[in-house]
């Protein structure tokens, strides 16, 4: 275990007022890789097999450091959370954030359950890096995320709801993504901007050690050379970049397709837009004796829903998104009549998500979930809005 005793020393002498974080390593490599590594993915060189640590030893390492040096908030360098740590590892985890206030950072897989995330909240886990990486079915089946884009935005959802910080990129220039990806994507941003953006909007890297580099015309990928960026780290010192280069440029077909490129285009600028505008929680519901109550202070409009059953059941029902068939199947006295017609309504508002990821369309309920009191906050803002309320029928 490292020895940070001078570090914090100095820190203590020179930077007194400072937080420090601790680094703290669980396991190595990435067990999501070592079934299907993500086709950009160039990180574990040497091996990709996933190496863990117990959960009894990994506790121990944090009250022994906690005790050691009193810092609080830890960060966790591994690759990926373990999942056998939801059973074995949180518990403990959070048995020291209750008792001393200890917190978390973890790298996460974002196909977690709302439960999961709940349980991170709950053992101290306040901040995650999620592998998201895109919102599109296609692109990530091209990147072998083993994720679905309506996962990605439950997820993002579930994380607001539980009060978890959650950091992500998106990648753009995906080999063998198409104009319909972007307009896909492009439709999907005015449903989510009450979600937490990403952080990035970046290009695909190629990655010494990814798939993408051990095998390019797989991919179509042509003219692999260092990254620019390499002559000004070393100053011209040298002209063996080849070996001494971890990230490359790289060309595609693609690349001259003009639709492509507008989309693509367009998509970034939207993208950025959600990043600069997001406001937080601007699309909240809570329980509230018999009603559920939906907040929306989207689009420079302000609106209360208020839902009563069976309306209210449909949209708590689709919080894990489920298909026509499902919904229909569950509410089988209610007419279908009436039930496509309150999803058409809560579609147009934009409170449910139509998603046709190439299946059956599935339905998602989008508000992120907020306590009474956090609601009584949001609507604060409503005293000038505009009220509308949703009662007693489904179609009402």
């Amino acid at each position: 275990m490292p020895d940070y005793t001078d570090y914090f020393a100095q820190v203590k002498k020179e930077m007194p007022d400072i937080t420090v974080k601790i680094p703290i390593e669980s396991s190595r490599g990435c067990w999501w890789g070592q079934k299907c590594q993500c086709s950009f993915c160039g990180l574990n060189g040497l091996s990709i097999r996933y190496r863990t640590k117990s959960a009894e030893r990994v506790l121990s390492e944090i009250r022994r450091q906690f005790e050691h040096y009193g810092a609080t908030e830890f960060i966790a360098v591994d690759n990926i959370l373990n999942p056998l740590f939801f059973r074995t590892f949180l518990p403990g985890l959070r048995q020291l954030y209750e008792r001393y206030g200890i917190t978390f950072f973890y790298e996460i897989k974002s196909n977690l359950t709302d439960s999961e995330i709940q349980s991170l909240n709950q053992s101290g886990v306040k901040e995650v890096q999620a592998g998201i990486e895109n919102l599109n079915d296609h692109v990530l089946k091209l990147m072998k995320k083993g994720t679905s884009g309506l996962e990605n935005v439950r997820f993002l959802r579930d994380c607001a709801s539980h009060g978890l910080q959650v950091h992500y990129s998106l990648l753009w220039g995906t080999p063998g993504e198409t104009r319909d990806d972007y307009i896909s994507l492009r439709r999907l941003i005015p449903y989510i901007q009450h979600l937490p953006p990403p952080k990035h909007i970046v290009p695909v890297a190629l990655a010494r050690f990814s798939p993408y580099f051990n095998n390019p015309g797989k991919y179509g990928i042509r003219n692999v050379r260092p990254s620019p960026l390499y002559p000004v780290l070393f100053g011209g010192m040298t002209d063996n970049y080849d070996r001494l280069a971890n990230i490359f440029n790289f060309d595609l077909d693609s690349d001259n397709d003009e639709g492509l490129n507008m989309e693509r285009s367009s998509f970034i600028d939207e993208g950025q837009a959600w990043r600069e505008t997001y406001s937080g929680l601007s699309l909240v519901y809570s329980e509230f004796e018999e009603m559920l109550i939906i907040v929306d202070i989207r689009y420079g409009a302000s609106k209360v829903f208020l839902l009563a059953s069976p309306a209210k059941d449909i949209a708590l029902f689709c919080l894990k998104g489920q298909t026509d068939s499902n919904i229909k199947k569950a509410f089988s006295d209610i007419s279908e009549d009436e039930i496509e017609k309150f999803l058409r309504r809560m579609v147009e508002k934009h409170i449910v998500l139509p998603w046709d990821g190439g299946r059956p369309v599935r339905y998602l309920f989008l508000p992120v979930q907020v306590s009474m009191e956090r609601m009584h906050g949001t609507m604060d803002a409503l005293r000038s809005g505009e009220e509308c309320q949703e009662k007693k029928t489904v179609s009402s």
